[in-house]
């Protein structure tokens, strides 16, 4: 008899494991020859240029996959070099401009060519910063107003960088492929990679605010929308990305939706969306209070943009090693921030979750944990009572034999 007791438990346990929710479910991973790239501009406020995208990756270099990707938004490349050696990636801008420039060629045949339409805005800090350590610091780049955006645009230490699943690199793309599962990310950068995490060694000793790592975010923004994740949740995680100085609490929530959204997918629970372009950033409201940033490690070194034929290297004036008495502060929220072309705006959120998109987003995941929560535990009790019903019935079948 405790046999069956035992084996009638376990069934009605195995029930409640399986009902979707219950289980902590994978998020979903990369197709088999799959990577994820995106081309990123957070430290102008211009967000992302092509926002994270899982891609097929086969016997091409790493250039090739960029070129691809940025054919496929509708941008341009202008390089030297090729996608199979010496590629150094000088400018990226709309899919209108072809020929060359500046001395580099474009590399890209955009199947739906765009415009690159920037107006560049930078955190308080970050402009302090440029204005006070860059040899030369111009916000209304005559280049980047035509609608190009790479080296010596904006300031000295400004061009492209590439990081690899959270490492910056320190060879060309065109010197490896990209394997499945793996993240490129290709970061504009206005201080030789301080504003984004992969400070050039001995350039930015002065530079205080915290950017923290947004490979796996990256990541997950594309599978999510590979599944088909609404975009609601999308664009928040989006708008998390793309915010200069969100904290590790903003990045982890958003993470958690996104995985949810995929969970929920999974598990049948919600329909796929069809793919649709990104909408309107909403705007959020000032964070109330400043999160605390803990203290990491010192993000990798990277080597300084390939310098250009015919110009002087940037960063030929090293910026001093210690800070003004007036400074450079971090700064924990920024109120203006805007991760998008047009008028949308971001705060990062409070670690309590006070903002109104993430408050909906908890709220709608906590509706459903708690629904299958109650089904688990209608389910347990079920199984509680048939247990006893069971034992009780063998007790009296048992009277009765003794009789």
């Amino acid at each position: 008899m405790k046999r069956i007791v035992g084996i009638v438990l376990c069934v009605c346990l195995l029930l409640g494991l399986q009902i979707p929710g219950i289980a902590v479910l994978p998020v979903a991973g990369a197709a088999s020859g799959e990577a994820v790239v995106s081309v990123e501009a957070f430290p102008i406020k211009a967000g992302y240029l092509v926002e994270p995208v899982l891609t097929s990756v086969g016997g091409e270099t790493a250039a090739q996959t960029l070129i691809n990707v940025l054919s496929e938004n509708g941008l341009q490349a202008f390089c030297s070099g090729s996608a199979n050696g010496g590629f150094y990636l000088a400018y990226v801008a709309g899919g209108d401009k072809q020929g060359s420039y500046n001395g580099y060629r474009a590399l890209c045949s955009p199947v739906s060519p765009r415009t690159l339409q920037i107006k560049p805005k930078f955190h308080p800090s970050l402009r302090t910063y440029l204005e006070t350590y860059m040899e030369w610091f111009d916000p209304t780049d005559d280049a980047v107003a035509a609608g190009y955006l790479g080296e010596f645009c904006i300031s000295a230490g400004s061009g492209w960088m590439f990081s690899l699943n959270g490492e910056f690199l320190q060879k060309e793309l065109s010197a490896f492929k990209l394997k499945a599962g793996d993240v490129l990310r290709v970061q504009f950068t206005t201080c030789f990679g301080a504003d984004v995490g992969g400070a050039v060694e001995g350039t930015a000793d002065a530079f205080t605010l915290k950017i923290e790592d947004r490979t796996e975010l990256t990541a997950a923004i594309a599978k999510a929308k590979k599944a088909g994740v609404d975009r609601e949740t999308v664009d928040y995680a989006v708008n998390v990305a793309s915010n200069l100085v969100s904290a590790p609490g903003d990045i982890r929530f958003a993470l958690a939706g996104l995985s949810a959204g995929i969970n929920r997918i999974e598990a049948g629970i919600d329909r796929p969306q069809p793919s649709a372009a990104p909408t309107e950033a909403p705007t959020l409201p000032p964070a109330t209070a400043a999160p605390t940033v803990p203290a990491t490690a010192a993000p990798a070194t990277t080597a300084a943009p390939t310098t250009a034929p015919g110009t002087t290297a940037p960063g030929t004036t090293a910026p001093p090693t210690t800070a003004p008495e007036t400074g450079v502060t971090q700064a924990a929220s920024d109120p203006e921030l805007t991760v998008r072309e047009a008028t949308a705006a971001d705060a990062p959120v409070s670690e309590s979750g006070t903002q109104t998109t993430a408050e909906n987003e908890a709220l709608r995941v906590g509706s459903s944990l708690w629904k299958v929560l109650l089904i688990f535990g209608i389910l347990t009790a079920g199984g509680a009572i048939l247990a006893f019903a069971v034992l009780k019935i063998s007790k009296r079948q048992k009277e009765n034999d003794e009789q």
